[in-house]
C-alpha cells in the first residue's frame, strides 16, 4: 500500500499505469532474451571452426623448443593454471636491449576452445624463423614486443568446447568500466590480465595492437561490442578502420564493423573492448572462415609483416584534427615516399588533391599532392599518392576532390595534429 500511495495513483488510472509498467518490464526482458537467443544461436551454428589441432601439450612443447633455439629473443611464460590443471602458456618475442619506449602487440587464440584456427599456434615459429622479413625485422629492431598466447582456454580446447571447465564464456569475463562490467571471475582471464599488465609495465611497452583469433564468419570486429549503438570516437574509429584496411589487403571480403553490425548481438565483457579501454590499443577480433582459415596461413604471415611494419614506423604528424571526421591521412611508409588518403565516407571522386594553405593556394602551388583511387573497402575509399610531401602539424591544408561524373570540385579545410 505504501508503494501505491507513493505514486498517488487513482483507482481509475492504476490498471493503465500497471499495464504500462508491465509492458516496459516485458520489453526490457524481451530485448535481453533476444540478444541472448541471438548469441546462443550464433554460437550453436558458427562457433565450431571445424579445424582440429595438435595435443595442447605438443603446442606448449613447441613453444619451449623455440625458446631454446632463439634464446635472447623468445621467452616462454607460464602465467597460471587452468581449472583443469593445464599450464597457461604464452611466448614473448622481443630483442633485449635498452629502448626508451617499446611498442607492444598482443595476439591471442582459442579463448573459445572450439574456435581454433591453426593460425595462432603457428605464428610464433614463423615470426622467429623470419626475423629478417622486412616488417618483422623493423619492428623487433626498434624494440617491439610481441606476446602470443595461442590457446587461452586449454580445457575448452581439449574438450572441443566453447567455455572453460566452469562452463563460463571467457570472452565475456573481461572488466569494462564503459559497461559497468566487473569481470575476471575465472582463473584463465585473471592470470592473463595480470601477466600482460605486469609484462607491459616491466618492459615499458605501450600496447598498440591486440588481435584475438575467433571463428567463423570471416570478419574484422572492433569496439564497442557491448552496445548496439555506441560508436568509437571518430579518430579511434578511423584508426581501427585504417588497421582493418591493412588486413583487408589480404582478406578483401572480410567486412569490418562492431559486433552488433557483424553478428547481430552485443558482447559485454569481450577482450577487444577491454584492451581498447584499458590500454588504448587498436583492438581487432579476427573472425576466421569456418573450416578453411587454416589454409590462409601465408596470407596471415603477409598481413602480420605489414602490420608490424606499420606499427614500427616513427611517429609522424599524420592524423586529421576534428575539422573533418570523414577523412584520414596516413603516412604509410616514408622510405617509399608513399602517402595514403582514406575517406571513411564513400566518395564519388576519382582523384583528390592536397595542398598547403587556402583554396587559392591550390591553383598557385605546383607542389600539390595528387591522389588517385586505389581500391574500395566496405567502409571507405582508398586513394594513394607517391611523392614527398612535408606535413606540418597545426598548419591549414585544403583537400580538393573532383567527381568527373558531374564535374563537381569540392574543397574542405583540414588540419593535422601530432601523430599517435
Amino acid at each position: 500500500m505504501k508503494f501505491l500511495h507513493s505514486f498517488q495513483f487513482s483507482p481509475q488510472i492504476l490498471p493503465r499505469r500497471v499495464s504500462i509498467l508491465s509492458a516496459c518490464l516485458a520489453f526490457i526482458l524481451l530485448s535481453s532474451c533476444t540478444n541472448l537467443k541471438n548469441e546462443k544461436e550464433y554460437s550453436r551454428v558458427h562457433s565450431d571452426s571445424g579445424i582440429h589441432g595438435r595435443d595442447y601439450g605438443e603446442i606448449v612443447a613447441e613453444l619451449k623448443s623455440l625458446e631454446a633455439k632463439y634464446a635472447g629473443v623468445a621467452k616462454v611464460i607460464t602465467y597460471g593454471k587452468s581449472l583443469g590443471g593445464e599450464d597457461l602458456t604464452m611466448i614473448r618475442i622481443a630483442k633485449s636491449g635498452n629502448y626508451a619506449q617499446r611498442k607492444g602487440v598482443v595476439i591471442e587464440g582459442s579463448i573459445h576452445g572450439n574456435e581454433f584456427l591453426n593460425i595462432e599456434d603457428r605464428l610464433p615459429k614463423w615470426l622467429l624463423e623470419n626475423q629478417t622479413s622486412p616488417g618483422v625485422a623493423k619492428y623487433l629492431s626498434t624494440g617491439g614486443v610481441i606476446w602470443i598466447a595461442p590457446i587461452l582456454n586449454p580445457d575448452g580446447y581439449i574438450a572441443r568446447r566453447r567455455e572453460n571447465n566452469n562452463r563460463k564464456d571467457l570472452n565475456r569475463d573481461f572488466s569494462l568500466k564503459e559497461a559497468n562490467k566487473a569481470g575476471f571471475t575465472q582463473p584463465e582471464t585473471t592470470a592473463l590480465f595480470k601477466t600482460i599488465k605486469q609484462e607491459s609495465t616491466d618492459l615499458q611497452a605501450s600496447i598498440k595492437l591486440t588481435m584475438d583469433y575467433h571463428c567463423c564468419v570471416g570478419a574484422l570486429i572492433y569496439p564497442w561490442g557491448h552496445s548496439k549503438t555506441k560508436q568509437l570516437a571518430a579518430p579511434e574509429k578511423a584508426e581501427h578502420l585504417r588497421i582493418a584496411g591493412i588486413i583487408q589487403n589480404e582478406f578483401p571480403t572480410y567486412k569490418a564493423g562492431r559486433a552488433f553490425d557483424i553478428v547481430n548481438y552485443i558482447a559485454v565483457g569481450a577482450a577487444d573492448d577491454f584492451y581498447h579501454e584499458t590500454f588504448g590499443a587498436t583492438s581487432i577480433t579476427f573472425e576466421g572462415a569456418e573450416g578453411v582459415e587454416n589454409r590462409n596461413f601465408e596470407k596471415h604471415t603477409t598481413m602480420w609483416d605489414r602490420l608490424l611494419n606499420d606499427i614500427a614506423k616513427d611517429d609522424q604528424p599524420n592524423k586529421i584534427e576534428n575539422t573533418d571526421q570523414n577523412v584520414y591521412l596516413n603516412i604509410v611508409d616514408s622510405n617509399n615516399n608513399e602517402v595514403t588518403l582514406e575517406a571513411s565516407a564513400k566518395q564519388n571522386s576519382q582523384t583528390m588533391r592536397l595542398c598547403q594553405g587556402n583554396i587559392a593556394k591550390c591553383s598557385e602551388n605546383s607542389n600539390n599532392l595528387n591522389f588517385t583511387r586505389s581500391r574500395s573497402t566496405s567502409e571507405h575509399e582508398i586513394f594513394v599518392a607517391s611523392k614527398k610531401f612535408a606535413i606540418v602539424a597545426g598548419e591549414s591544408y585544403t583537400l580538393q576532390s573532383y567527381d568527373s561524373s558531374n564535374n563537381v570540385l569540392q574543397s574542405r579545410t583540414l588540419k593535422f595534429k601530432t601523430a599517435r
